[in-house]
């Protein structure tokens, strides 16, 4: 099996939502894979018929990410991804918005991931709780993995 160690990537959709009782997703923008051209310590994020496939080639700071978002801050309040990995245990959101022009550890939302080879779904609120200065215009986001030489990603943003 060549996808049985590492990350999949399924589904990335940013969402605004109400975290004080049930979940509403109120507007919904998908992230245009287009967008996700960048890698870094990673093979060459490449659009294929079953989606986005990338290679973890080195452990030094290996991370895919996209530039050229225009979204609305005050209309975007959760990201929701869905992934699969065999082996994670740390992935690393990152965020350029507000102030900020460049990614920053100011910025940065780390979640774990279920490694059990199947597909789950993390809804990551985008707040001042979360982030030091989420407003204006969400511009760029970068995911960095924490993985194994040979992890492959695979999937839809």
């Amino acid at each position: 099996n060549l996808f049985r160690y590492g990350y999949y990537y399924y589904d990335a959709h940013f969402y605004n939502q109400n975290f004080i009782n049930e979940v509403t997703v109120v507007n919904e923008t998908n992230i245009k894979i287009a967008l996700i051209k960048t890698a870094h310590s990673m093979s060459k994020p490449k659009m294929e018929a079953d989606g986005l496939h990338t290679t973890i080639e080195s452990t030094v700071d290996p991370y895919i990410c996209g530039t050229n978002f225009k979204i609305d801050t005050t209309k975007c309040n959760a990201i929701t991804i869905t992934m699969k990995t065999d082996s994670s245990s740390v992935v690393n959101l990152f965020l350029v918005a507000g102030s900020y022009s460049n990614f920053s550890e100011d910025q940065r939302i780390d979640f774990n991931p279920i490694a059990d080879g199947e597909f789950h779904t993390y809804t990551i609120a985008l707040n001042s709780e979360t982030l030091k200065d989420y407003t204006g215009t969400l511009s760029q986001i970068r995911l960095d993995f924490n993985g194994a030489v040979g992890d492959n990603i695979v999937g839809t943003i």
